[in-house]
């Protein structure tokens, strides 16, 4: 059984500088139009139109998940977008798409880039060096692409190759 890995470019998420290119008649979310109800907040039931917190709250959260670079969705709609141009534009969206960026999820998110954060190198849990993903497992060289694999075998496969060709090095890497 093996394991695959994915390399996303952060390029693949970016996200266009004007919103001249969204259609705001549909999901402001998932640009789509589907099946599932849209919903505005200035349709609301008993809703100020005069404070639309809900609209600053959503921009707010997605600010957040930006800075994380932790979208939970590619948006059509950028950065500079402001409240204002939500409320001009009666932005809707499925309430689906909206619970994408609802504060349980952004707290995971939040958590998931803490967990990520390597640990200092001194900080090892087991009393040995601690292993340096920089560096290429079988000619030590830093300076190419590396690529990351994963199966249940291949600590086997390359140990016993290398006891077939005596490498020594390798032998004794952890």
């Amino acid at each position: 059984m093996s394991a695959n890995c994915f390399v996303l470019c952060v390029a693949d998420f970016e996200e266009p500088q004007s919103s001249s290119v969204m259609d705001w008649s549909a999901c402001a979310v998932c640009q789509k139009k589907t099946s599932e109800p849209l919903r505005c907040p200035l349709n609301a039931h008993g809703a100020d139109k005069s404070a639309p917190a809900v609209y600053g709250s959503f921009l707010e959260k997605v600010t957040q998940f930006r800075e994380l670079n932790a979208l939970p969705v590619p948006l059509a709609f950028g950065a500079a977008t402001d409240v204002d141009e939500l409320i001009r534009n009666h932005a809707q969206w499925h309430k689906s798409c909206h619970d994408q960026f609802n504060t349980q999820k952004l707290a995971r998110a939040k958590k998931r880039g803490r967990d990520s954060t390597p640990a200092p190198e001194d900080r090892c849990r087991r009393p040995r060096k601690c292993f340096d993903k920089t560096s290429c497992i079988f000619c030590t060289k830093e300076d190419g692409l590396l690529h990351e694999f994963k199966t249940l075998g291949a600590d086997d496969n390359v140990r016993s190759m290398a006891r077939d060709l005596l490498d020594s090095d390798l032998l004794t890497q952890d």
